[in-house]
């Protein structure tokens, strides 16, 4: 009690969280500024590439117009050369103009394989550049870690359903949010290897798993997302296969098998929504998920969020209501009586 009410302590503790806090901007600050540097260093590439792309246009120009004077020349060279035939005709002395003629064609050839040459390497160096192009391309759109899209990709992707208006045709699309559960002991107890490995090996089992998805993309830390052109019924069939194929093998790190499993959410793109809505839906279902004990799938319908598969039978049926917020919110007995006799938020028989 007496070390409570000593004033160092209270200072002890202010300074430790100040350094928490200090710690935690630091962190954000180099995190932004990897980011920041990463996206400054692709676009220093790509302008340096157009200033030699634009360098390689102006040398092709001046070595057509070089060689358009050339013909030119070569041109003017063989009427003169004609002319001085039809003169020496009479005379019967061809000799010199023969040899004009072959000097004349010999003229011609070179510059034609010196031109030749020169389209060659620009050929080479303009395939070389279009490689490098595409890598910067993909580089800009994939995840470095595991292969897959990137968030931007995936934003892109969503804006793209709603802005071709897929989202109010007969085409349904769902959205599937999946989290690496308990992904931190990974690091703590294994080193940062180790979970590096496992967000390698569930973004592989995910995208094999995912068949047919508009895009499978990491969606940040620990997380993983995928678009499927599918309703909720066949999404959530999905999403359990891949939480399926995620649980059923452990991975190897150092001669170590590491058990992984992961809790998914789903959600329906519905009508007049905005895709932050239907993300935040998605994200609501995987909460719960976690809330019903994680490994499992949980799909959001009419305001509930409900598990599904084969994990869900021993999870109570009971459904978790979201808030206005759609932030998952585990009801009382009563009101989940109110819910479930309310017609918006019966599910569907799946």
């Amino acid at each position: 009690m007496d070390s409570l009410m000593n004033p160092l302590f209270f200072v002890g503790i202010a300074s430790g969280f100040c350094t928490l806090l200090f710690g935690i901007w630091v962190g954000t600050r180099i995190g932004r500024s990897r980011e920041r540097t990463s996206a400054q260093a692709l676009r220093d590439r790509l302008q340096s590439m157009a200033q030699q792309l634009a360098s390689m246009t102006n040398n092709m120009g001046s070595d057509v117009r070089s060689y358009n004077g050339r013909i030119s020349d070569f041109h003017t060279q063989v009427n003169g050369i004609r002319t001085a035939r039809e003169q020496r005709v009479a005379t019967n002395d061809l000799a010199q103009a023969e040899d004009e003629v072959a000097l004349l064609l010999q003229a011609i050839l070179q510059v034609n394989e010196g031109m030749k040459q020169r389209l060659d390497e620009t050929e080479a160096r303009l395939e070389s550049h279009a490689q490098a192009m595409q890598s910067y391309i993909t580089e800009a759109r994939t995840d470095a870690l595991t292969g897959l899209n990137n968030r931007r990709v995936l934003d892109q992707t969503i804006d793209k359903i709603y802005l071709d208006g897929t989202r109010g045709s007969q085409q349904e699309v769902s959205f599937v949010l999946l989290d690496v559960d308990h992904f931190k002991k990974f690091n703590d107890q294994h080193g940062h290897q180790a979970g590096d490995e496992v967000l390698k090996e569930v973004g592989k089992r995910m995208r094999e798993s995912a068949v047919g998805a508009i895009c499978v993309a990491r969606y940040g830390g620990e997380e993983f997302a995928a678009v499927l052109p599918v309703g909720l019924e066949k999404a959530c069939k999905v999403a359990e296969e891949i939480r399926s194929v995620i649980n059923a093998q452990p991975i190897v790190v150092d001669g170590k098998e590491l058990r992984i499993s992961a809790s998914l959410g789903v959600a329906l793109c519905e009508p007049a929504e905005k895709p932050k809505s239907w993300v935040r839906r998605a994200d609501t279902a995987l909460y719960a998920a976690k809330g019903m004990g994680r490994n499992i799938v949980a799909y959001y319908y009419g305001g509930n969020c409900l598990p599904f598969g084969e994990r869900a039978k021993s999870v109570p049926e009971t459904p978790v209501v979201a808030s206005q917020n759609n932030t998952p919110v585990k009801p009382a007995k009563e009101p989940v009586v109110e819910a479930a006799t309310n017609s918006a938020a019966v599910a569907p028989v799946m």
